[in-house]
């Protein structure tokens, strides 16, 4: 039992081909969704119930990537804020000119130019605007059908949880700096929130049945793929938060994650490119973390240099993330 049951070996889960699907009757289809609401309901209750009894489960997980967590949250907890570093320090007798002086000068002003530097402390005192320098941080998880049924073939599904898992335990009692969500895409919607921004995970029982809602979504739901549709939801609703920093023009980031399975359903990777590219506020990166033979690399390949990363090994989550979070800006 429990959500991890895939990989016991003894619950193979098993597709059915398109041509006995297409002699399936509309009556049919509907009845059989119906019922698979109902079970989802009942495993998505039945997680609500658990305790930290479970723990032993999560611990077996997060055994395997303790020393990536280590070394993730060491980066993200030595992240500067850069504009407590270098800033425009105005009034000053040489520099660029000030657009913002240039009446001043034309008044015989001669301190209207501005140059890159370190403040004085002393000079500075925090301000509210000092909140809004969070990073905020999307990661978009592919919770959709083929991760659950592929999961045996090359364990696509564990590696998502595994990546889930480093982000959230990564991030623990980093608040302060970093402001995260959480939102699934799959066939049947392009947003299943599982962590919202504000309300993180507060201890490992939280977090484990985060992975749990994840796998029961990708049980349950129905055929399909959202991946463009959710890019492009999470980008808007990220940008609509504005630059961390104007002058800096340092962004916010969000992380989709796939499966990459885009020819099944028509999807052309270039969509995937635009979508990527929406906002000017937001860095966005994809991350395959799975494939039907080289698709992965072939919808890499065609997104905009630097944001498109395959990796198809647990142990790699570390080196990507890294490389996510220096484009980004971050560390």
């Amino acid at each position: 039992g429990g959500p991890y049951r895939l990989w016991d070996g003894k619950h193979v889960p098993h597709q059915v081909s398109d041509e006995a699907k297409a002699e399936v009757s509309e009556a049919a289809r509907a009845e059989g969704r119906r019922q698979a609401q109902i079970a989802h309901k009942k495993r998505l209750e039945e997680i609500e119930g658990m305790t930290e009894n479970e723990w032993d489960t999560y611990k077996g997980m997060l055994d395997r990537i303790a020393p990536h967590v280590a070394s993730l949250r060491e980066q993200l907890g030595a992240a500067k804020d850069r504009k407590s570093e270098r800033t425009w320090l105005r009034r000053r007798s040489d520099g660029e000119l000030d657009d913002d002086r240039l009446v001043d000068g034309a008044a015989g002003e001669r301190l209207v130019f501005k140059r890159r530097g370190k403040p004085d402390p002393l000079d500075r005192k925090p301000t509210e605007e000092d909140e809004f320098r969070k990073r905020t941080l999307l990661f978009l998880v592919d919770v959709s059908g083929s991760m659950y049924r592929f999961q045996m073939m090359d364990g696509r599904l564990a590696r998502m949880l595994e990546a889930t898992m480093l982000v959230m335990e990564a991030l623990e009692g980093l608040e302060g700096k970093y402001e995260y969500a959480i939102r699934g895409h799959s066939g049947e919607s392009d947003g299943v929130e599982f962590v919202e921004f504000g309300q993180p995970p507060s201890n490992r029982g939280e977090r484990l049945k985060v992975l749990q809602r994840m796998v029961a979504h990708s049980q349950f739901c129905d055929t399909g793929d959202r991946t463009i549709e959710a890019t492009r939801r999470a980008i808007s609703d990220v940008s609509a938060r504005g630059f961390v920093d104007d002058e800096e023009e340092r962004k916010h980031l969000v992380v989709a994650l796939s499966d990459a399975n885009f020819s099944r359903y028509g999807l052309d990777p270039r969509w995937w490119a635009e979508a990527l590219s929406d906002s000017d506020a937001v860095d966005a990166h994809a991350v395959m973390v799975g494939s039907i033979a080289d698709e992965a690399s072939l919808v890499a390949g065609a997104l905009p240099r630097g944001r498109g990363h395959v990796c198809f090994d647990a142990d790699e989550l570390p080196v990507v993330f890294k490389r996510i979070l220096q484009h980004a800006r971050i560390i």
